[in-house]
Parts: structure tokens; C-alpha cells; sequence
């Protein structure tokens, strides 16, 4: 939906009245609970075939995280910008 439409119906809405307006509102409300759907039931097996490529190494060890675990132990869950930091110092050593 364009910008230009929802400015439209946003014109029209500030022009009702505020019990059409409440109106409204449950009518939207009444529309969603019927559309919204259910959380699917999933199938064993419904995925079949789509995987294209599984690399080489998909079940190899992983890097040692030993460092990363201690320093886990010693301040807790890690905020963003540490990740961050993280992220951009692994980036280093690959560019060198």
C-alpha cells in the first residue's frame, strides 16, 4: 500500500464521527480475529527435497570457544556493541 493511499484513509477516518469511528475499530477487530490464522501444524517430512546443498564440513567440530566461554563466565550475557566488536576484530584477522 502506497504512502499517498494510507494518507487517504487516514483523511477519511479523521472525518468520521467518533461512534463511527468506535465502529469501526471493532470492525477491524472482528476482521483480524477472523483472519488470523492458527499456528500451522507441522509434518514430518513436509521439507523433503528442498535442501540443495549440505557443505562438506556441516557436522565438523566447531572452533574452540573456550576463550569466548570464560569470558562469558566472567561478565554475563554479552550486550550488542560487544558482539559488535567481536564481529569487527574477526573481520581484521580475515582481511590480513
Amino acid at each position: 500500500m502506497t504512502t499517498a493511499r494510507l494518507d487517504k484513509i487516514i483523511e477519511e477516518v479523521r472525518k468520521l464521527t467518533p461512534e463511527d469511528r468506535r465502529r469501526l475499530l471493532e470492525h477491524l477487530e472482528q476482521y483480524e480475529e477472523s483472519t488470523t490464522s492458527k499456528t500451522p501444524v507441522r509434518q514430518s517430512g513436509t521439507l523433503k527435497g528442498t535442501v540443495d546443498y549440505l557443505a562438506p564440513d556441516f557436522d565438523a567440530p566447531l572452533d574452540d570457544n573456550s576463550k569466548y566461554d570464560r569470558l562469558l563466565d566472567q561478565v554475563g550475557e554479552p550486550t550488542f556493541e560487544f558482539l559488535e566488536d567481536v564481529a569487527n576484530d574477526s573481520r581484521r584477522k580475515d582481511d590480513h
